[in-house]
């Protein structure tokens, strides 16, 4: 189910939160004092509601990342093979600050898992514009191929959810808290889980029924990508235990086989380029040429190089594998990673006002995760060079 930011008193016991927790006379909410804040900044609106009662994280345009015990997907017979995509119509994913007024709202059409641990993928029935979320890409290796241990205790990461709050009621707002990485791997229910680790909210601020499939998340700065880290699965202490998006498997302490998580991740959000903002327009230099600037985006898991063919002029749209004489290499994009790439038009279209078109990986063979995002047009007026 789901979890809120809350500073819990006495919360030592582990926890693993379903569904079900929302009706859960039980649940001690007296004990718990809010320890959060609002998160009404669109910047956060990666940290989405899952069918009313979990959260998860737009990691995708097209894919959504939660708690396996947040869904009730069809029996599959034969059992779920990993990294398989299944059939799961109907799921609500809900998208915005607002519980009762979301900005967007979309179904899910399939569902696909890594393993044994409890995270799971779901793939959208249609792309969420990024003029409504930026998706928070899944950290699938540790930067640098730093110690993990080390790294994760030497940075800052973020909990929010859309769980429960003081008096016991879902959160109407998404709340979020800052929080630090105490114990990775970390021992769960007396077994030690190599793709799990235990976080500690600030001031005690614990994730709650109704955060379950939550997100860590953390902010790169040095790419200003915000980054998932790992999903929420329960509570634990002043804080919550998450299955690790950079989670590289092996065995846990009873032997049982546990996922490569990053790779699955890698292997179910292929590699997928966009135009990532307004297409610009200058000029080479001083009595140069008009040039046109794309930014690029890759939004996928995976680093490539996309091809950018800039059309002008065109009555209509080009179709997906057209080609232009004016194109550019984006070069190797990392996962997340934005540039700026230009390409000079002839002087024979300055002055005039025209369409701007632009083709994504129409020269290259990249496996794309979304063909329907490769385009973007612009209607402009190509600047006079000869006077500058």
């Amino acid at each position: 189910m789901a979890l809120a930011l809350l500073v819990a008193v006495g919360c030592d016991a582990e926890e693993e939160l379903a569904p079900e927790d929302l009706v859960d006379d039980e649940v001690e909410v007296e004990k718990r004092i809010l320890n959060g804040v609002d998160n009404s900044s669109p910047s956060y609106d990666a940290v989405v509601l899952v069918n009313g009662g979990c959260t998860g994280t737009l990691v995708g345009d097209r894919y959504v990342l939660t708690a396996g015990h947040c869904l009730s997907p069809p029996p599959v017979a034969g059992g779920v093979v990993p990294g398989t995509w299944y059939p799961l119509p109907g799921v609500t994913i809900s998208i915005g600050a607002e519980r009762a007024a979301p900005e967007l709202q979309v179904s899910t059409t399939h569902f696909n898992q890594a393993g044994y641990d409890d995270i799971v993928l779901v793939r959208l029935a249609s792309a969420v514009p990024r003029t409504v979320a930026t998706p928070a890409v899944p950290l699938t290796a540790i930067p640098g191929g730093a110690a993990p241990l080390s790294w994760l205790q030497s940075q800052s990461f973020t909990m929010s959810g859309f769980g429960l709050i003081e008096g016991g009621v879902l959160a109407p707002i998404r709340r979020r808290a800052t929080a630090t990485v105490a114990e990775f791997p970390f021992v769960s229910f007396g077994v030690l889980q190599p793709n799990m680790l235990r976080a500690t909210g600030s001031g005690c601020a614990t994730i709650q029924p109704g955060d379950s499939g939550s997100p860590l998340l953390w902010y790169d700065y040095s790419t200003n990508v915000r980054h998932t880290v790992g999903v929420a699965q329960g509570v634990q202490s002043c804080g919550g235990r998450y299955v690790v998006t950079f989670g590289t498997g092996g065995f846990d302490s009873e032997g049982n086989v546990k996922p490569n998580i990053g790779q699955w991740l890698r292997t179910a959000i292929p590699i997928d380029f966009v135009v990532d903002g307004p297409i610009q327009l200058g000029c080479t230099g001083s009595g140069g040429s008009p040039h046109v600037s794309v930014p690029v985006k890759n939004q996928g898991l995976t680093s490539g190089s996309a091809w950018v063919d800039v059309f002008v002029g065109l009555a209509s749209a080009p179709s997906i594998g057209e080609l232009s004489s004016h194109f550019v290499s984006s070069t190797t994009l990392v996962p997340g990673q934005r540039k700026l790439r230009s390409v000079t038009i002839p002087d024979s279209w300055e002055g005039q006002s025209v369409w701007i078109d632009v083709l994504l990986d129409t020269t290259q063979s990249v496996a794309e995760g979304n063909e329907g995002n490769n385009h973007a047009e612009q209607f402009v007026t190509i600047p006079d060079c000869s006077f500058n």
